[in-house]
């Protein structure tokens, strides 16, 4: 299982959003998301930076498994809202795009 990145609560609802949950209501900072055929309804917080247990925990209810949510979230952000170059590093389509350290010598 991968290490789940820090995003912002945006993201979120857009990656929940291609997986077929639909907004249905805000209601302060949290943006309430359904999906047909589900009994489950995720209240997604649009913070800046969702903590990892938060974010885990709505993916899980959402019934997705992390590595096909961050495969689906990451592939559209740019780097600049990742809040590590490492994380980006371990994931394999991202290793080419990520600027070279320069040496030390």
């Amino acid at each position: 299982m991968s290490k789940l990145p820090v995003i912002s609560g945006s993201i979120a609802v857009k990656t929940f959003s291609k997986f077929g949950f639909t907004v249905s209501r805000q209601t302060g900072s949290h943006v309430i998301m359904e999906k047909a055929g589900l009994d489950v309804t995720l209240s997604v917080p649009l913070h800046t930076g969702l903590k990892r247990g938060t974010l885990g925990n709505l993916i899980r209810d959402a019934g997705l498994t992390v590595d096909d949510f961050i495969g689906d979230a990451l592939k559209t952000l740019p780097h600049s809202t990742l809040r590590s170059n490492r994380i980006a590093a371990s994931l394999p389509f991202m290793q080419k795009s990520l600027p070279e350290s320069p040496s030390t010598g």
